[in-house]
């Protein structure tokens, strides 16, 4: 997969390019976008932003301290790793 940065002057155009380019590589699967927005009050509106031209259930919108909250925790529990060794 190849990285693409989108520039623009309207927010909307570009997140729509986004959408559509994510609905693309995700071809369907369920949870398998990931938004990140600056707070939780965007959340709800990437999602309906997502559902009216998007299956809903590929979407997660979340916020960077969920995410990193949310890696910290897989981080700890697959650690094989104990104090001493």
């Amino acid at each position: 997969m190849t990285s693409t940065l989108l520039t623009g002057s309207q927010y909307v155009h570009l997140e729509r390019a986004a959408f559509e380019r994510a609905a693309e590589i995700a071809e369907g699967s369920l949870g398998s976008v990931l938004y990140i927005t600056r707070n939780d009050a965007g959340r709800s509106e990437v999602e309906d932003n997502w559902a009216t031209t998007h299956d809903p259930l590929c979407l997660r919108a979340e916020t960077l301290d969920a995410v990193v909250r949310g890696g910290a925790k897989t981080v700890k529990v697959r650690s094989n790793h104990s104090p001493g060794n």
